[in-house]
């Protein structure tokens, strides 16, 4: 690639998730939920138990961002917050039932919306494309992102 064109990745990458939080703004209808915020209830149902530590790092994102997001999802009800017993210093955090509703309504929206985007694009090599962008991460940040399927029963507070 020519200097020029790799240098247009970055611009790419960020129009691409400027847009997708745009559209997530504009089809969400929960209370107390934006684009910004639901990033970190797909992060925190994926990975189980977090701190904010955690998401800060995994996300790529000011810790005090992400504090102030927890704090939103919080008096919201779509987040329980309780003292790690291993570590009495961290803070742990889980979905409530609330919360759980809201991430399948949010992975639902954009999953639809992604699907509408890679077919209006003629992109079929989806696999290709996400192997390509994880390897990539992986190299900036440093670690392999964590990403914990999980069953949910064990990491949900019932309310």
């Amino acid at each position: 690639m020519k200097p020029n064109e790799i240098n247009q990745i970055g611009r790419y990458v960020s129009i691409l998730h400027r847009s997708s939080q745009i559209a997530l703004n504009h089809l969400l209808d929960l209370p107390g939920l934006t684009a910004s915020n639901a990033n970190l209830l797909l992060f925190i149902f994926d990975n189980g138990k977090v701190t904010a530590q955690d998401i800060a790092d995994q996300q790529a994102i000011n810790k005090g961002l992400v504090s102030r997001e927890l704090n939103s999802l919080f008096k919201n009800g779509y987040i329980e917050k309780s003292v790690d017993k291993q570590d009495k210093r961290n803070i742990q955090i889980t979905l409530t039932a609330k919360g759980v509703a809201a991430y399948q309504t949010v992975n639902s929206l954009m999953s639809k919306w992604w699907q509408q985007q890679f077919e209006a694009s003629g992109l079929t090599n989806q696999t290709r494309i996400y192997a390509d962008l994880q390897k990539l991460t992986t190299q900036i940040i440093g670690v392999p992102l964590q990403f914990h399927p999980i069953s949910n029963k064990n990491n949900v507070t019932k309310k």
